[in-house]
């Protein structure tokens, strides 16, 4: 007996159809497997991303040409039009989003004072500038006193021929601050002792008011200027003649820590000498050691402890006032007189001098003959000036 048969012919393009079916179900069924034990779902995960969104906002280190000038303007060319998805593209974003929520474009702070970059973009601290050695000397930079500064409190003893002269100052000046301007109001008070050949007030008095400044044009030149305007007179007699404008402009070159150049004019306004020119040089040859070879007032200096320097110095001083003779005609007298002086000079400025006062001279406008008193010494102290 036999058994029918019954027998299919498949043809070929329906075959290939089952192929692919069968290719096509076991290919996703194996996608979402290895998605689901190898990575957990990410929500909202875009379908396409382009990493060069990503990447846009950071510089581009190995690219000069392209790269940006403020963190990130456009993205490196070799990623422009690169798509990623599926896994990859999930795992990419995810890596980048905290990128995204750093604000890359925040300022650079710029180098403050004292402060440069280097090559590399780093800071770097300057040292500062050394301070000024000429502040640790006493004496200082500026240490040209004309009339533009106050007196200071001085007495020449006599009587009789002698003339003797107290000087009591009494004002508000301070030693100027570089680079600003200084002001003060000045008073000065002079008890004449004699002379008996002729006739003087007993006081004198100065009423002025200063202005000045100090400063450095650059690292060799500065300058002192100083005016002062005021009455000086007995205020008996006439004091509109009593008014004076004394004053001085000095200018300093000093192109190192041992050596400085000095010319100026020291503007006395008075009768016998109108103005006197300043000039001559500073020489430090050793830290304790300082001669200044300057007229109208030559000094030479030395450290003997400490902050205490011991000095010797010469001067001219004296002065101008309006005065009321004694049979009641007004006039002006004039005194001028030099001075040598030894001095010890110690910390804040404290100044004692002892000295020698020779050549003294006394006149009057009116033309009455002058007067030579005699030689006689003087004491002198100064707190600050």
């Amino acid at each position: 007996m036999v058994s029918p048969r019954i027998s299919f012919k498949i043809s070929d393009p329906l075959r290939r159809g089952i192929w692919l079916l069968v290719l096509a179900v076991g290919g996703s069924a194996t996608i979402a497997l290895a998605q689901s034990s190898v990575a957990p779902p990410i929500g909202n995960v875009p379908a396409t991303l382009r990493v060069s969104e990503n990447l846009r906002r950071l510089p581009a280190p190995d690219d000069p040409i392209n790269a940006p000038t403020a963190f990130g303007e456009r993205a490196p060319p070799a990623l422009e039009g690169c798509d990623f998805s599926g896994a990859f593209a999930a795992t990419t974003w995810q890596a980048n989003s905290g990128i995204q929520d750093v604000d890359h474009q925040e300022e650079i702070p710029l180098p403050r004072a004292g402060q440069w970059l280097e090559t590399t973009g780093e800071l770097i601290q300057i040292a500062p500038d050394p301070l000024d050695p000429w502040r640790d000397d006493p004496f200082g930079r500026y240490s040209y006193d004309g009339s533009g500064n106050p007196e200071s409190l001085h007495w020449i003893p006599g009587s009789g021929n002698r003339m003797g002269i107290l000087t009591l100052p009494f004002t508000s000046f301070k030693e100027p601050e570089e680079g600003k301007n200084s002001f003060s109001l000045e008073a000065t008070w002079h008890l004449v002792g004699g002379p008996q050949r002729t006739d003087m007030p007993p006081h004198l008095w100065d009423f002025a008011a200063r202005l000045g400044r100090r400063n450095q044009l650059d690292s060799f030149w500065s300058y002192d200027i100083a005016v002062r305007a005021g009455w000086f007179s007995d205020f008996e007699g006439s004091a509109r003649k009593g008014l004076r404008f004394p004053g001085h402009g000095v200018l300093y070159y000093t192109p190192s820590d041992q050596f400085q150049l000095q010319i100026g004019l020291d503007v006395l306004d008075r009768d016998d000498i109108a103005c006197l020119p300043v000039f001559g040089a500073v020489f430090k040859p050793h830290r304790d050691l300082r001669l200044d070879a300057v007229f109208p007032q030559p000094r030479i200096a030395y450290r003997v402890a400490g902050e205490r320097w011991l000095y010797l110095t010469g001067e001219m001083d004296g002065g101008t006032w309006a005065i009321k003779r004694a049979e009641g005609t007004n006039d002006v007298a004039t005194y001028r007189d030099y001075r040598i002086c030894l001095g010890i000079e110690g910390q804040e400025r404290s100044v004692t001098e002892v000295g020698f006062v020779f050549n003294r001279h006394l006149e009057y406008r009116s033309g009455t003959p002058s007067y030579a008193p005699l030689n006689t010494t003087i004491l002198r102290h100064v707190v600050s000036f």
